[in-house]
């Protein structure tokens, strides 16, 4: 991986990202698309959903520009559910490879408790089916569309539900 963009951990500690660019991050984030299902609807949801801790957030930056946030949760096994979301005003060109080496990187760290082996193997994605184009960037992130269960989304927003394709990466298919 070439390593042209950067990863920011969010950890509660404000070390390098700190409140003021979570509140940032949400002005750029499409976020009713991104929370469909209503949990979170403002900037203090957003920031209360970030410190309770149950997702794993890093900022995606080039640069200085910040391309957009992926959390994980959900862990189970080798196993986690990603999230990825770009923000308002960031390429493509960019968003698709930095996806592709965050990826790379979380598919290649250790196990805490077993060096030899690899933390994660599979990541999960759940995104409507109506969301086209959320559906193609995955594709082009690497993601395979496995199936299809319908009308397990409620798209708050929207007030009706939709289909869920999940998607999955596996580590095979980035270089572990």
């Amino acid at each position: 991986m070439s390593g042209q963009y950067q990863f920011y951990l969010w950890d509660n500690k404000e070390t390098l990202l700190t409140e003021l660019h979570l509140y940032w991050f949400w002005e750029l984030m499409p976020w009713a698309h991104v929370f469909y299902d209503g949990s979170v609807r403002t900037s203090q949801d957003f920031l209360a959903w970030a410190r309770a801790g149950h997702s794993r957030i890093w900022a995606i930056y080039h640069g200085e520009q910040p391309l957009g946030l992926v959390w994980l949760n959900n862990f189970s096994g080798r196993a986690a559910y990603i999230h990825l979301t770009s923000f308002k005003g960031a390429h493509r060109h960019h968003t698709v490879p930095a996806a592709k080496e965050f990826m790379h990187r979380v598919f290649n760290s250790p196990d805490h408790l077993d060096k030899s082996r690899a933390f994660l193997h599979t990541l999960i994605g759940v995104t409507p089916a109506s969301y086209g184009l959320a559906r193609k960037y995955a594709k082009a992130c690497g993601f395979v569309e496995k199936c299809t269960i319908p009308e397990a989304l409620h798209l708050v927003h929207e007030n009706r539900f939709d289909d869920a394709v999940v998607t999955c990466a596996t580590r095979a298919n980035f270089g572990g």
